[in-house]
């Protein structure tokens, strides 16, 4: 089966860049939360924060064959909510499915919860 799921990183050109992970798409929120706390410094530099949150999804599975991608396009098979990731304006908005999870968010909100911790 699997628990598919992406982020997505929009380009300074107006391009998307899709992260997918075929196994742990109910992980995927806690691990964007993770990266973007670590990036914090690189939230406007679409490219490298693309890195960030691509290698905080495969921690420990670097050197698999399967179970991670990089692309240009929204999977249709998709099982959660997909966030959108704009480095300019550091918003993120939301779709794919339903969800409450629906909001336009700035990436501080959305840490919001891990920044007090730390």
């Amino acid at each position: 089966m699997g628990d598919r799921a992406q982020i997505a990183i929009k380009m300074r050109n107006n391009s998307r860049v899709y992260l997918y992970t075929h196994w742990r798409g109910s992980e995927l929120i806690d691990t964007l939360k993770a990266a973007l706390k670590r990036g914090k410094n690189r939230w406007d530099d679409d490219e490298y924060l693309a890195r960030i949150i691509f290698a905080e999804m495969v921690k420990g599975d670097l050197m698999a064959e399967t179970g991670y991608g990089i692309g240009t396009e929204m999977h249709c098979d998709i099982e959660h909510p997909v966030p959108i990731l704009d480095c300019q304006t550091q918003m993120i908005s939301w779709c794919g499915p339903i969800s409450d999870h629906l909001a336009v968010e700035s990436f501080a909100e959305f840490i919001s919860d891990e920044l007090q911790e730390g």
